[in-house]
């Protein structure tokens, strides 16, 4: 690949490349340039005034944005009550119970495995001490 120095689009190459062109690129970058003038006519960067009835426009404007976002608030508040009493009603007909019911149940249900498993534990203690007593009696009577 070749290092050339050459950048196409400096105003030098434009311009010897297209003799038509003439002073299309000058300092103040106007002129016949093509791209200098906005669809209009108008340089670049030229600002219009936006007129009497622009203020109006825009304070209008303004208004209705403002209003469409009160609305979209209300309609929001609106869907949730709706969601929120369907949800209401729905879990009142399943029958469900409250947190603090069934935390209370949980800590019953755990204490009942407790004593279970405590009374399995005295059971088993029991029958031990059965079956020694019982083992003496079986030797004793030999």
């Amino acid at each position: 690949m070749q290092n050339d120095d050459r950048n196409p689009f400096r105003e030098d190459d434009f311009a010897s490349r297209n003799p038509g062109a003439g002073d299309a690129f000058r300092e103040d970058g106007y002129g016949n340039d093509p791209y200098g003038t906005d669809p209009f006519g108008r340089p670049r960067g030229e600002r219009r005034s936006a007129g009497p009835g622009a203020g109006r426009f825009l304070d209008e404007i303004a208004r209705l944005v403002t209003d469409a976002a009160g609305v979209a608030q209300g309609a929001r508040r609106e869907v949730e009550t709706a969601v929120r009493s369907q949800a209401e009603r729905l879990t009142g007909s399943l029958d469900l119970v409250s947190r603090e019911e069934f935390e209370a149940m949980r800590d019953v249900a755990l204490r009942a495995r407790a004593d279970a498993k405590a009374l399995e534990n005295r059971v088993a203690a029991l029958e031990a001490r059965l079956g020694a007593d019982a083992d003496k009696g079986a030797a004793a009577s030999e």
